[in-house]
């Protein structure tokens, strides 16, 4: 199915190229001039015909296309030829194919506008925070996950595209502006900070990173809209108690906001504790290290020897400790740490780890010894939200009151409690798979983001577009953007091949999004492009001259030689980005 969606891919492009030169071969032969050939694509000639005068060929490079009147390459006056049609004549058919490309986009943008538009992930018009590096200059000033960007160096934030285009631009400082949120005390406070982005290379691309990945996003157990299997056989959320449309929305201490968070949450070497502190409940993160790492008494080695013997682990076997030391019933009596942190005081009793209950300090240490989690998830119907409901609160369907009661049952209570739509699941292992020496945890299941619906007005869109492309031409004249981020011909059918697989309405809208960008990029004033041709007969209306084909040709190869060059090199680095697995 997948290479079904490239092959649609690729006939969205060549239908693109086929529509701008029959604007071209249209206008020509309503003007009496004789078309010597029609093709689509470059290269070797797979198929070709001959009528009416005219030679109509497909070639095996379908990435472009190109008419040839009669008498273009040298200046014939004969009947039928290029420069025997009037200057106005031979304007109309050079704008005839970008005109032919924004015709179709403003048609497609309206087809999808008048049939109540098409379904996106929440995601790519979330302004809400994903994910934030630890190490990042951000994270250091109290950015965190959930925080809502509004600008990026004056930039208004509206999604993912914005974080994608700031990661590639080669700036020194980035101004960062939002507001940092406390879901659980209902609080925001504004932010107005700069950043000097990181240098780090992925897969050989280098990126300035502020240290922010992609936006917040939901996270539902939704089978419907998974291809293949939603949850693997051996799926711990089997047992866990997941079901049909619930969604995760916390897990061990930290309200979840992308599947990028999740992964660092279920890979963060911490313990989640329920502790009994002078009379009250309380819960907190605790790392856990080797026990080698910490330096011990002869006492205190005796003291953990005891556990070990207790919870019948092997005296000699390294295990993983809290820098905290318990007594047999669970209660600290000493830090293990010369920078304590104070998570944990003197007196403290451990009621349980990773939400499984505690009696003695030798189930402690056992359970230290595994990593479970505890995750609470809310249950709705998640359609899909209109497209003015896009910027609904995240967290719209959760009473923060409710889960304030759950996780204190937490360690407390049996699991699988249930307070109004929001549940807490059986504590479980993750999955774990070994990559290279490495360990990553996994959930088994696949989990997708809520839906919107996409509607935009053809007129916005049109404007919202050209304004993208301004911006993008204004970066790389500044020297801001490397054009080995650009898409060549495989980007643009990887884009295409991508919009076919979400949905119809999806693959017409890149293919009018891709056809108006072919419209304007070929009106650019270049010699090599229909634009420069305008300028060229523009130039003769004006002042009554022709430009000598001489002249012509002495500027037209440079650009013929820079645009090849530019193809193969957008093409190399498009390559480049699918063998490398390079995402943004």
């Amino acid at each position: 199915m997948h290479y079904l969606y490239i092959l649609y891919g690729l006939i969205g492009l060549s239908f693109l190229v086929f529509i701008h030169e029959l604007g071209h071969y249209l206008v020509a032969r309503y003007f009496k001039m004789r078309v010597d050939t029609f093709s689509i694509g470059f290269g070797p000639t797979l198929i070709s015909w001959v009528r009416k005068d005219t030679e109509y060929k497909i070639g095996c490079i379908p990435f472009g296309g190109y008419v040839k009147v009669a008498g273009m390459d040298e200046e014939s006056e004969e009947d039928g030829s290029y420069f025997q049609a009037k200057p106005y004549q031979r304007l109309l058919m050079v704008v005839a194919g970008p005109l032919v490309n924004l015709v179709f986009a403003f048609l497609g943008f309206c087809m999808i506008f008048f049939t109540s538009g098409f379904l996106k992930d929440s995601v790519d018009s979330s302004r809400l925070i994903g994910m934030v590096d630890p190490t990042s200059e951000l994270y250091e000033k109290g950015v965190r996950p959930g925080d809502r960007l509004t600008s990026i160096n004056g930039q208004e934030v509206k999604g993912r595209k914005e974080l994608f285009f700031h990661a590639v631009l080669d700036i020194p400082k980035s101004r960062v502006k939002g507001e940092s949120i406390n879901y659980l005390a209902g609080t925001k406070k504004p932010f107005d900070l700069e950043v000097e982005p990181k240098k780090e290379v992925i897969s050989g691309y280098e990126i300035r990173s502020i240290g922010l990945s992609n936006p917040a996003s939901y996270l539902i157990f939704d089978p419907k809209r998974v291809k293949g299997a939603a949850m693997v056989e051996n799926s711990p959320m089997k047992d866990a108690g997941l079901t049909d449309g619930d969604r995760l929305i916390w897990v061990n201490g930290e309200l979840i906001f992308s599947k990028e968070q999740l992964q660092q949450v279920l890979a963060d070497k911490s313990a989640y504790l329920t502790v009994l502190r002078d009379h009250k409940m309380i819960h907190v993160k605790v790392p856990k290290s080797p026990l080698s790492d910490f330096i011990l008494s002869n006492d205190q080695k005796e003291d953990i020897n005891d556990l070990k013997f207790d919870a019948k682990l092997s005296l000699n076997q390294e295990v993983l400790f809290i820098p905290y030391l318990t007594d047999q019933d669970g209660i600290v009596v000493a830090s293990l740490s010369k920078s304590d942190s104070g998570l944990l005081r003197p007196n403290d009793r451990i009621l349980a780890v990773d939400g499984i209950k505690t009696v003695f300090g030798s189930d402690v240490l056992k359970l230290l010894q595994t990593k479970h989690i505890v995750a609470i998830v809310a249950h709705d119907s998640y359609a899909p939200l209109a497209q003015g409901e896009s910027q609904t609160p995240f967290f719209q369907e959760v009473k923060f009151f409710d889960l304030h009661q759950l996780i204190s049952k937490i360690g407390v209570q049996q699991a699988n409690l249930e307070v109004g739509n929001i549940r807490l699941l059986k504590p479980f292992q993750p999955m774990v798979i070994e990559h290279l020496g490495e360990k990553y945890y996994r959930l088994g299941v696949s989990l997708v983001d809520r839906q919107v619906v996409v509607n935009p007005n053809p007129f916005q869109q049109f404007k919202a577009t050209i304004q993208e492309i301004t911006r993008l031409f204004s970066h790389l004249s500044q020297g801001e953007l490397s054009p080995k981020f650009l898409s060549g011909p495989i980007g643009i059918v990887g884009a295409m091949q991508k919009g076919w697989s979400e949905s119809f309405k999806d693959g017409i809208f890149w293919l009018s999004t891709i056809s108006l960008n072919l419209g304007v990029m070929n009106l650019l004033p270049l010699p090599v492009l229909d634009g420069g041709h305008i300028l060229f007969n523009l130039f003769e209306m004006v002042t009554g001259k022709r430009i000598h084909r001489k002249v012509m040709e002495k500027i037209l190869i440079p650009f013929v030689l820079l645009l090849i060059g530019f193809a193969l090199f957008t093409t190399f680095h498009d390559l480049m980005k699918i063998f490398s697995f390079v995402r943004f």
